[in-house]
């Protein structure tokens, strides 16, 4: 017990430490830097100023969960042509405005420009003092030291803090992520980033525009995809359960159906009531009945495969379709599912506990050959045994025959 106490307070003072002393070294640094140069005194700074800024707001997450931004490799670039004094005016910008834009605390702002001041000023030593005589295409190993030490004392102090919030070990959790990161992202962003400044050294600003610009396009694209697919997703899901709503539901029959009937495929229909639900609303009020909606949810979402789907048919309804289950499996997943939700207590309710009623259809070839609707027709059915299990009792589950 001791022991856990001590390691609590180390935690805590290594938390304060890292707070304070990053921002302390890091605005130290920021303040006696900035005042060396003039940027405005210098277009190019302001371009790549005003382009980073946009990069920064330009992030695309892939489906990895990778971020990826153009605001690292500009400060690469710019670094390798430019300079420590002159990265801090381009980049930092930047970031502050997105940061702003995307709404995020200040201590956040203030501790990613002080990370960044760090990683600069650390790179900028091994930089020559008259960068002018750096020759990109003949000191490419050079350019790649210095890129690469950049890069390891920004991820670093990220990777400090990912270690404190999840209580993981340094050394471990930063060469899990460093490997992945290198397999992944990290060479596109020193690639991209040395070839913009190689191409600046041959072109001056048009040259490193002519790399930048399809990149940002490419991934204003990106954004633009991905955000199509989060509004798709957000009109396909109830928000309260996040499950399918009824429109996933009528997406799901028009993309499986024909498959399924065309391939002889089983396919049976679940649907599940809350019993005695306008009482618990009644009686509770609405944010319990929320409450035992999304833990119903969960319920079902846990006593079902991946490959069955479950929605949220309305107000207290839910529907299940199974995939390549006949009947007598399906029946099966149902009373799993009843059971496990009749076992689950709410405890500010004095363990009262839920039940259900459910109601099985299922996929004929009588049924193909003689309905045109087939989907509604299987809804219907699911619905009339259901209404059979509520007759007979609840907290059962009936099969359409």
């Amino acid at each position: 017990m001791k022991k856990s106490n001590n390691n609590l307070i180390w935690k805590e003072i290594e938390i304060k430490l890292i707070c304070v002393g990053i921002p302390a070294i890091g605005l130290t640094i920021l303040l006696s830097y900035l005042p060396k140069i003039n940027p405005l005194a210098d277009f190019n700074i302001i371009v790549f100023m005003v382009i980073n800024v946009f990069a920064d707001l330009l992030s695309v997450v892939l489906p990895t969960g990778v971020n990826l931004s153009l605001s690292f490799p500009f400060m690469i670039c710019v670094l390798l042509l430019l300079g420590s004094t002159a990265t801090m005016w381009v980049y930092i910008p930047g970031v502050v405005v997105s940061h702003i834009l995307k709404k995020k605390e200040p201590f956040k702002i203030i501790f990613n420009v002080s990370q960044i001041s760090i990683s600069v000023y650390i790179a900028g030593l091994f930089l020559p003092d008259n960068i002018s005589n750096i020759v990109l295409t003949r000191d490419i190993l050079w350019i790649l030291l210095v890129v690469v030490i950049l890069d390891f004392f920004n991820f670093a102090q990220v990777i400090k803090i990912i270690c404190i919030n999840r209580g993981s070990k340094f050394f471990k959790t930063f060469y899990e992520i460093w490997i992945h990161e290198m397999a992944t992202v990290r060479p596109i962003y020193y690639a991209t980033g040395i070839i913009m400044a190689i191409c600046y050294q041959a072109q001056g600003i048009i040259g490193a525009l002519l790399v930048a610009a399809p990149v940002l396009g490419a991934f204003f694209l990106l954004n633009a995809q991905n955000e199509l697919k989060s509004q798709t997703s957000r009109a396909n899901t109830d928000a309260l359960t996040e499950l399918g709503n009824r429109y996933a539901l009528a997406n799901w029959w028009k993309k499986e159906l024909s498959y399924i009937i065309n391939n002889s495929k089983d396919l049976s229909v679940l649907m599940i009531d809350i019993d005695n639900f306008k009482k618990f609303n009644d009686t509770y009020g609405h944010d319990i009945g929320d409450e035992i909606l999304k833990l119903v949810a969960r319920t079902i979402k846990k006593c079902v495969r991946q490959t069955d789907c479950v929605f949220r048919f309305g107000g207290e309804e839910f529907v299940v379709l199974l995939p390549d289950s006949n009947i007598d499996n399906a029946k099966q997943v149902a009373e799993r599912i009843r059971i496990s939700i009749s076992e689950t207590k709410i405890p500010h309710l004095n363990n009262v506990s839920i039940t259900i009623s459910a109601g099985l259809s299922h996929l004929t070839s009588l049924l193909i050959e003689e309905e045109n609707d087939i989907p509604d027709e299987l809804i219907r059915r699911a619905d009339k045994a259901m209404y059979m299990a509520k007759q007979n009792g609840k907290n059962q589950v009936q099969v359409y025959i």
